[in-house]
């Protein structure tokens, strides 16, 4: 897929390339570009100059690291240690940026004002991996309810609403949203979620999954 600054698409065989200026050209692999969009649905940010940085916690400091690593031929070559004090708790986080080829990314992401949304183009590119880094970056599971819950909260009702349609019709996943926002899911749909993403569960994020993967508790 060929992608130009004005954020038109163009179908081309992989891996993609985005292109910064005329003789300046990232290539990106399929599987990188999975680990963007899902983690751009989760945590990640794409600057107005078209870098998209990646932040965790310092209890997600390994994967960090592993997206880092993925991440390679498209990013800067450092993680940076970023320190916050909220409420007379300092606090840390590790990040790191890609290089400011991914402003159609923005265009695709985000509206106007800056506020992320989901779109149809946005949700065609939704891959299995996509959907675990997703849940990664923002998911949890409930032990005691056996059950998934995902942050949709920071999107609006007609996204979260675009998003439950396309798990449905594309994951044959039926999900709940509740007054909160968030997005849930019932035991058995649950059980269909991990099968679904379970290929694509990170180590250091064992935490965040069921074990085993029947979504009994631990």
């Amino acid at each position: 897929m060929k992608v130009n600054t004005k954020g038109s698409w163009k179908l081309k065989r992989m891996p993609f390339i985005f292109r910064a200026r005329k003789n300046q050209r990232l290539f990106v692999t399929d599987r990188q570009f999975s680990i963007v969009v899902g983690s751009l649905l989760g945590d990640a940010y794409i600057s107005p100059l078209g870098k998209i940085q990646f932040e965790h916690s310092e209890k997600a400091k390994e994967y960090v690291q592993w997206k880092f690593r993925e991440m390679d031929g498209v990013r800067y070559q450092n993680i940076g240690c970023v320190k916050r004090t909220l409420n007379d708790k300092v606090l840390y986080s590790y990040r790191f940026w890609t290089r400011q080829f991914f402003l159609p990314l923005r265009l695709m992401a985000y509206q106007v004002n800056g506020k992320k949304c989901i779109s149809q183009r946005w949700l065609s590119e939704l891959t299995p991996l996509a959907l675990a880094i997703w849940y990664m970056d923002d998911g949890h599971y409930e032990r005691q309810k056996r059950r998934c819950i995902i942050a949709t909260d920071g999107f609006s009702d007609d996204d979260r609403e675009r998003m439950k349609s396309f798990l449905k019709i594309k994951f044959n996943l039926a999900v709940i949203i509740r007054k909160s926002g968030k997005m849930a899911m019932t035991q058995s749909e649950t059980k269909k979620f991990f099968e679904i993403i379970h290929p694509y569960k990170i180590a250091c994020m064992a935490y965040k999954f069921p074990n085993p993967l029947t979504t009994n508790s631990d």
